[in-house]
């Protein structure tokens, strides 16, 4: 398993087995990378590549998907949480959620993503939509995206 955007890196501690990347180092033992379209792993590696509370955080998206793809072994799934654009702005300016504390918000970021939005970097980047889940009293979905065969 593959957490990008992996933060204190706490999904993979709880998993232990997978690697975490972030661009920003929170502490957590993540491997700090300067670009996560640009990852330092084989074709294939992977059979899971998460995205908690991070999608949204990634200027490059496009390119960080078709990384994804590169990665991903045959029939492999992207797991993806999202808030809701609103949902992200009321939280974000609000509320005490981290990163933008930390260490503010950056060019090409947004506060949360739509459904349509992000299939438009899945869809098109040989991915099928297989799922979404609502949860936390329906302010995060989770998206489960699966490689094309």
């Amino acid at each position: 398993m593959l957490d990008i955007g992996a933060g204190d890196n706490e999904l993979v501690k709880r998993y232990k087995n997978g690697i975490g990347v972030d661009i920003y180092d929170w502490g957590g033992g993540a491997l700090i990378v300067k670009n996560s379209a640009k990852l330092p792993f084989p074709n294939e590696e992977f059979e899971t590549i998460t995205f908690l509370a991070s999608f949204n955080h990634i200027p490059n998206k496009k390119e960080v998907v078709e990384e994804v793809n590169r990665l991903l072994k045959k029939d492999g799934q992207v797991l993806l949480t999202m808030i809701n654009p609103l949902i992200g702005f009321i939280a974000h300016k609000f509320i005490w959620w981290g990163e933008h504390k930390k260490r503010g918000m950056k060019s090409g970021e947004k506060l949360g993503m739509r459904k349509k939005e992000l299939e438009k970097y899945f869809l098109s980047s040989n991915f099928v939509l297989e799922r979404t889940t609502h949860f936390f009293y329906f302010l995060n979905n989770l998206y489960v995206f699966k490689k094309k065969a």
